[in-house]
């Protein structure tokens, strides 16, 4: 059971760091991909970065999680 909640953890983890590098590359870089439209409903540049926030203390709390 632990095992299986330590790959849910690191799959949660990795999901909001993909989603940083996906922030990052729409925002920084200004890339045109169908990735990048994927899972915004609306575009806010201006409040993106605190997604990227959020993103990142969750990601780093649940590989944490997942490692420890």
């Amino acid at each position: 059971m632990m095992t299986l909640m330590r790959v849910a953890f690191i799959c949660i983890s990795v999901f909001c760091f993909v989603h940083i590098l996906r922030d990052v590359l729409q925002i920084k870089y200004g890339y045109k991909h169908w990735f990048l439209r994927v899972g915004h409903v609306w575009h806010s540049p201006e409040h993106e970065i605190h997604g990227i926030i959020v993103c990142a203390i969750l990601g780093g709390i649940f590989l944490y999680l997942g490692l420890r």
